[in-house]
């Protein structure tokens, strides 16, 4: 019999998006022959499965094309719930396409062209204001680069082969990413790059999400221009010019361009007065999506150089808005130090570690608020993020942390490092008193619902093969817990509420569990004879087991746990006597 009802199933956004383009929207579908059993009828009622929104239709079909392959439909008239389906896809898109837009992962067409028209107005009005302001000095500056890049260029494009190894210099530019008249300004902050002060100025600035410009001056007179926006390096520039941050240069250096092109972008800069990426992009090495990237891995580039350079001194000026607009987004700079901290962490010996924490293992510690504001930036491993969790799930001695952390204690105690090192750790003699609180409330609320959903057993936290002075031990302990008359800190009312109300569920757990008779009343009540006794008779096996050994502590609380359960059998009171007999 012919088949009436057939489905179309999506499992990807890309499956979909072709065939609606190409049929959908005119009217028609191709069913592939492993989408379907039998033959189609004529006319079939079809479903359609779209990624995110689900199975919508059905939508009446007709057959217009039968192959091996599969059968090809007329969609007769779209129903609007069906439309409304494909709408939801695209609505889903577009919001995607926002997101990735908004977070700099990707960039809109249209401000890609505006991008582009900006940087090239912004660096001829940064040229045209700087021969305004000393003409004659820019003059000779520009010809005297001309006149180096010419050279260089006609030597790139003589070199012979045995000599394309060698690197063309790039040599100072006037043209570059203007540099702001700093005169006027105050440094918001300064600071020496021999201690750790420029790491935390960073830090800083991404947890504040500052906009400004960081400067680097060292002792051979050189200076590096940071340019800082939503609190991360979006471009540097060094005067005088550092041939091997050039971006042509490092492209060259990674094998991603040739000789031959680096000294073509060369002669279209100096020829059309254009930047090295425009020019890259105008001669098809690479995309506008590309050059955001290298961009973005030349920042990067340059701020680990200067990470690990001990030498001169650093200032920041806030600024309100920077000189240009930057091509690729803020660098995550919170990412970047804790990946490298880590690593050198690991690298670490075990003793130098043990060292470090070994002065707090007693100190509580938990994350500051500084943390708090930028670990969203930090990409963590899974095992990483579950620690962060446990860290965060309530108040812990270091020692504490240790024991119960998902990592082992050496990547513990790497991950401990790096987050320190980051002033991302606060240790503290004493709890914190809303930690304090926050601790006890969750474990009060926790052991109510616990307290009012077990047995009597499970109140006082011990298994029902117990004994009268397990009984009286898990009771002292849980009441001394709980009865919060003398807390040191204000709790909220319900927590003192249920605080109560567990006191006096212990009460009469202790109250009906003490006593011999009533125990065993009650522990009948909840287990099989049949599981008292197979109990009682494992004991007594693992009893035996401990005489051979001679251990008289597990030998007696095994025999006494299984007289406990079966009272007066001969063979479990002559285990006992034999078990305390030992020596």
């Amino acid at each position: 019999m012919a088949t009436r009802r057939a489905t179309r199933q999506y499992d990807d956004l890309m499956g979909f998006l072709n065939d609606y383009r190409s049929t959908i929207k005119d009217g028609s579908i191709f069913l592939p022959q492993d989408t379907y059993r039998g033959e189609l009828a004529g006319e079939v009622k079809l479903d359609i499965v779209l990624p995110v929104v689900g199975r919508v239709g059905p939508i009446v079909a007709q057959v217009i094309q039968r192959s091996p392959t599969g059968t090809a439909l007329r969609l007769a008239v779209i129903p609007p719930e069906v439309e409304a389906g494909f709408q939801k896809v695209f609505v889903y898109l577009d919001e995607v396409k926002d997101y990735l837009i908004s977070t700099g992962a990707v960039v809109a067409r249209a401000e890609v062209d505006a991008q582009l028209a900006a940087l090239r107005a912004e660096a001829a009005e940064a040229v045209a204001a700087a021969e305004a302001a000393s003409a004659a000095k820019l003059e000779a500056e520009r010809a005297a680069a001309m006149a180096q890049d010419t050279a260089r260029a006609a030597a790139a494009a003589t070199t012979s082969a045995s000599q394309v190894a060698e690197v063309p210099s790039a040599g100072p530019r006037p043209r570059g990413i203007p540099i702001p008249d700093l005169t006027p300004l105050e440094p918001v902050l300064t600071g020496l790059m021999s201690d750790r002060s420029f790491r935390d100025l960073v830090l800083q600035l991404a947890v504040d999400k500052l906009r400004g410009l960081v400067t680097v001056t060292y002792p051979d007179g050189r200076v590096r221009y940071g340019y800082w926006d939503r609190g991360g390096p979006v471009a540097w520039r060094t005067e005088p010019t550092q041939e091997g941050e050039v971006l042509g240069v490092l492209l060259y250096r990674s094998k991603q361009l040739t000789r031959e092109q680096l000294a073509e972008s060369l002669e279209m800069m100096e020829e059309r007065n254009m930047r090295q990426g425009e020019a890259l992009i105008e001669m098809g090495v690479m995309s506008f999506s590309q050059l955001i990237m290298v961009l973005g891995k030349q920042v990067d580039f340059i701020l680990q150089e200067i990470m690990g350079e001990r030498q001169g001194k650093w200032s920041f000026y806030s600024m309100d808005t920077l000189p240009e607009k930057f091509l690729p987004p803020p660098l995550r700079v919170p990412s970047l130090l804790y990946r490298g901290l880590f690593s050198h962490a690991r690298s670490m010996r075990g003793s130098e570690l043990q060292a470090v924490h070994s002065t707090r293992l007693n100190a509580y510690v938990s994350l500051s608020e500084d943390a708090k504001e930028v670990l969203g930036e930090i990409k963590f491993s899974a095992s990483e993020a579950r620690f962060l969790e446990v860290l965060q799930s309530t108040s812990w001695r270091l020692r504490e942390l240790f024991s119960v952390s998902p990592l082992s204690k050496a990547v513990t105690a790497a991950m401990l490092w790096a987050l320190e090192e980051m002033s991302f750790l606060e240790y503290q003699k004493s709890e914190h008193s809303k930690r304090t609180i926050a601790r006890i409330a969750q474990r009060v609320r926790s052991k109510k619902k616990q307290a009012f959903r077990g047995s009597l057993f499970d109140v006082l936290e011990i298994h029902w093969i117990c004994l009268p002075t397990e009984i009286d031990k898990a009771h002292k302990k849980l009441r001394a817990e709980f009865d919060l008359t003398k807390a040191t800190v204000k709790l909220p009312p319900d927590v003192v509420s249920a605080s109560k109300e567990i006191v006096s569920k212990l009460d009469e757990a202790l109250e009906t569990l003490k006593p011999e008779k009533s125990r065993r009343e009650y522990r009948k009540k909840l287990i099989e004879p049949m599981m008292l006794n197979q109990s009682a008779e494992l004991l007594s096996k693992k009893g035996e087991m401990a005489i051979m050994r001679k251990d008289r502590r597990e030998a007696c609380g095994c025999f006494a746990k299984a007289l406990e359960l079966v009272p007066g059998h001969p063979d479990f009171r002559e285990g006992l006597r034999r078990s305390t007999a030992l020596i």
